[in-house]
């Protein structure tokens, strides 16, 4: 993989009314399940759609979540990283992740567009 071919992405984990929400910082996008492998799995088909309507636009995809969000990661993140020298903690209520984002992604997301790949091959 190239230098600067991956764009890693933050996602946030919580429990908001009684169901999981998963929270793509970068993009402000969010998936929920009753589970948060299942709010991951949403999360990742709202990601694709976005991408893929971004691109039909010719717009960005990147919005940034509100600033509390980016806050609440930095808080499990350093969370994670003091429990990791201690007992490890109890399955939380919170937690992050990441996804990445890969410009070689993007013939996938150009095809699910509707555009052909000219010269691809």
């Amino acid at each position: 993989m190239k230098v600067g071919d991956e764009i890693p992405l933050r996602v946030v984990i919580y429990q908001e009314d009684g169901e999981w929400i998963a929270h793509l910082l970068e993009m402000d996008l969010v998936g929920s399940g009753d589970t948060p492998e299942e709010a991951e799995a949403e999360l990742a088909e709202a990601f694709a759609a976005q991408i893929t309507f971004c691109i039909q636009k010719g717009i960005s995809p990147w919005r940034p979540a509100p600033r509390k969000y980016f806050t609440l990661w930095n808080k499990i993140q350093e969370e994670r990283l003091t429990g990791a020298f201690g007992e490890a903690p109890a399955r939380s209520e919170r937690m992050v992740s990441s996804m990445s984002y890969r410009s070689s992604d993007r013939r996938k997301y150009l095809r699910r567009a509707g555009f052909e790949m000219v010269g691809a091959g």
